[in-house]
């Protein structure tokens, strides 16, 4: 099933213009697959019944997987199989009648305003605090988290950053999203001036003698840093600061999205913001702050 997977692959890069990460996530799906139904020797995509799927999706249960994995798996193989019809490599699709589970999807429990602000002000225990290069690490790591707070960015979004995506005379930076999708989002006075001392003092301490691509935020050797290197910078952080729960960059961008819902934010807006195709997506968010909507709706419905 390898040339089949790798197919689908590259028709739905090159038509749908999903992103890297996205098609990754279909070929981790498609190959967990694979590598099961090998185990019960099926290894082509016409020899894939409706019933190998389902006792695949039912031993995913079985060792644990949550909901949302396993739903997510059965709406990539549905996918998979409606091309493979669509082009004629196998006679029929098997999953057409499949109804993908429901995933049960929910928010996390965000973090408060004070929980944040603990995240950006508080200082990773180092033994090398007081040297130069430590506190340009500081810098950088302190814009890092006020960057992904003021903008709610995806850390794939965040790592793929230039230099040249910051206007600090406008106040706002150009990212590239999901299906490469380009959206401009303001930046807070907070975030422009930790980003004004993290480009004008630390970064060029961090980048010295190496060459530069022009990536907004590098590591210790100049180099671009990376999406592992930020979720840890984040994580660690947040155990540094003593926050309750699991905090990641995704929590960072709830919290962006939750916080504006908060202080009256148009649900419409937050979408643009965050960069969501559909807005039940974003529609998640007025869930958490129901006790909000309720208070909009009987402070402003004539007869509430």
């Amino acid at each position: 099933m390898t040339a089949d997977i790798q197919a689908f692959l590259d028709a739905i890069g090159y038509e749908r213009g999903l992103s890297v990460n996205t098609q990754a996530a279909y070929r981790r799906d498609l190959e967990a697959l694979a590598a099961w139904l090998s185990r019960i020797g099926v290894t082509t995509a016409a020899a894939v019944t409706r019933d190998a799927i389902t006792a695949f999706l039912q031993d995913q249960r079985q060792e644990g997987r949550a909901a949302a994995t396993v739903a997510r798996r059965l709406v990539a193989i549905k996918v998979f199989f409606r091309f493979l019809a669509d082009e004629g490599r196998v006679p029929a699709d098997v999953t057409g009648t499949m109804a993908a589970p429901r995933s049960g999807r929910r928010l996390p429990g965000i973090p408060g305003e004070g929980d944040v602000a603990r995240l950006i002000d508080g200082r990773l225990l180092d033994g090398h605090r007081g040297s130069p290069q430590a506190a340009a690490r500081e810098a950088r790591d302190r814009a890092v988290v006020e960057l992904f707070y003021a903008c709610g960015l995806r850390v794939s979004e965040l790592a793929s950053l230039q230099v040249g995506d910051v206007d600090r005379d406008t106040a706002q930076i150009r990212c590239t999203g999901k299906g490469s999708k380009q959206r401009v989002i303001p930046v807070g006075e907070a975030a422009l001036t930790a980003l004004g001392i993290y480009l004008d003092q630390a970064r060029p301490m961090l980048a010295s003698g190496c060459p530069a691509d022009g990536a907004l935020f590098v590591n210790g050797r100049g180099g671009r840093f990376t999406r592992q290197g930020l979720w840890r910078l984040i994580v660690q952080r947040a155990r540094a600061a003593g926050i309750r729960g699991r905090v990641t960059p995704h929590t960072l961008r709830h919290c962006f999205a939750s916080h504006l819902l908060q202080h009256g934010a148009d649900l419409r807006v937050i979408q643009e913001l965050l960069g969501h195709a559909d807005i039940a997506t974003t529609q998640l968010y007025a869930h958490v702050d129901s006790s909000r909507l309720l208070q909009i709706h009987r402070d402003f419905h004539p007869r509430a």
